[in-house]
């Protein structure tokens, strides 16, 4: 890489909302009647870990600035919104995207 390298928004979008939807993927319930909530819960820090392994990788091989550290998480946020999680899962588990794998 360059001294000016760059990072197209098209790519930093893409990724993240791929990552949204393997997350959403990765721990949404198939039947509220039979999943265990502790079952539940267990597959989604799961998931949260892995997401934030790939998360943090990308940052650091794209070496990603503040714009496009930004623009992830909106589109990691935007993703999740649109698949239908619940508002406050949404930005619970953006905010700790951020603050765990996007900071730094």
């Amino acid at each position: 890489m360059g001294l000016f390298s760059f990072t197209s928004g098209k790519v930093v979008d893409g990724f993240a909302r791929q990552l949204a939807r393997d997350f959403f993927n990765e721990c949404k319930r198939p039947d509220r009647a039979t999943t265990k909530t502790k079952a539940f819960e267990k597959r989604a820090d799961q998931a949260l870990v892995g997401i934030y392994a790939r998360a943090k990788a990308f940052r650091e091989e794209r070496r990603l600035g503040v714009i496009n550290r930004a623009r992830f998480a909106k589109g990691f946020q935007d993703e999740l919104a649109s698949l239908g999680m619940a508002p406050e899962l949404v930005s619970r588990v953006t905010t700790a995207l951020v603050t765990s794998a996007l900071s730094g």
